[in-house]
């Protein structure tokens, strides 16, 4: 079975008018971003976990990280809490392909950084969230 968590993420993002109105479109990429891409955008990628392994049951228990990347501080801001509203307690409306049920997702950790890139300052901010699924 094919677990499509990504796209489950992808689809509640664009869902959310805010995220679209302050990115200025969908720029919601996973995993890599496009050389030269403009800012603002939100990236977000698997950053661990896996298979619990606790039962005969296929469950797993990712890590994903999930984050928006501007220039400026206040709208990186704005963006993660656009992106909480959206992640945060949303399982009931999040699926992850054919065979797979989605039954948690939440914020486990925000996070919030500024990077210099060739003199000029980007921010990064967003959170960790723990998304749980089952084999059905």
């Amino acid at each position: 079975m094919f677990i499509n968590e990504g796209s489950a993420i992808f689809t509640r993002l664009a869902a959310n008018s805010s995220i679209i109105s302050e990115l200025g479109g969908t720029v919601i990429f996973e995993r890599f971003v496009p050389t030269g891409q403009t800012k603002p955008y939100v990236i977000f990628f698997e950053s661990s976990g896996g298979d619990v392994n606790e039962t005969p049951r296929d469950t797993r228990n990712l890590v994903v990280t999930v984050k928006a990347v501007s220039g400026s501080n206040l709208q990186a801001k704005r963006l993660a809490a656009y992106i909480r509203t959206s992640l945060h307690g949303a399982e009931e409306s999040m699926s992850a392909g054919s065979g797979w049920e989605i039954y948690r997702s939440q914020l486990t950790v925000n996070i919030e950084y500024p990077v210099l890139i060739d003199t000029k300052q980007e921010y990064h901010a967003g959170g960790v969230y723990r998304i749980r699924l089952n084999a059905t």
